[in-house]
């Protein structure tokens, strides 16, 4: 059975037909070389392995049937990105900070570094760590975050490869992740959201 797609077919559906007609249209709209009555909706299943030249998937989903409900949980996955990042950065700097802090200074001199850097890579993992995991000042602190993991991974990591021992792929994933929050910012669930101006307050 073959129905040429036009308006009337929106028009004639049944409202409680209404989605089912939209998602068929959209999924299986086909293009016949060659046809002079243009687009046609195929019903029968049982064509398409046989007789499919060439099928235009408009989209996926139609709009009423896609996964835009997603978007709504943009604020929680933002929340995860920072809770990860900040939990990794501030137990990585905890041990530099408290105890730790003359030997990290030797071993940055060691890397041809200034010994003064080794004081500043500490206090960004563990301060910025905070920072993030608070969400307050964030997009600061996922920089400076960036910057410390990409010298990290320039002096230390990158010789190793990315997939060898001691190689750069853990500190390339905690820094593309310190990136996205740089743009992304803190989300809703953040204590950047509540000092913002009118943050925090209903509309």
């Amino acid at each position: 059975m073959r129905l040429n797609v036009t308006g009337n077919l929106y028009r004639g559906a049944k409202k409680r037909y209404q989605n089912f007609a939209t998602r068929a249209i959209t999924c299986i709209v086909i293009d016949k070389p060659g046809a002079s009555s243009g687009p046609v909706l195929i019903l029968r299943a049982d064509y398409f392995p046989l007789n499919l030249r060439c099928c235009n998937l408009c989209y996926l989903f139609s709009e009423r049937n896609s996964l835009r409900y997603l978007d709504r949980l943009q604020p929680l996955a933002l929340l995860f990105m920072r809770l990860a990042l900040g939990a990794v950065m501030v137990g990585h700097g905890y041990h530099k900070v408290f105890g730790g802090l003359q030997q990290h200074a030797h071993f940055v001199a060691s890397l041809g570094l200034p010994a003064w850097t080794a004081y500043l890579s500490a206090f960004t993992e563990f301060f910025g760590g905070l920072l993030v995991l608070l969400g307050l000042f964030t997009r600061a602190a996922a920089f400076a975050i960036c910057i410390d993991l990409s010298v990290a991974i320039a002096k230390v990591h990158f010789h190793n490869g990315l997939m060898g021992e001691h190689g750069y792929e853990f500190p390339l994933a905690l820094a593309a992740i310190a990136f996205g929050l740089i743009f992304l910012g803190a989300g809703p669930i953040a204590f950047d959201h509540i000092r913002a101006p009118g943050g925090g307050k209903s509309k």
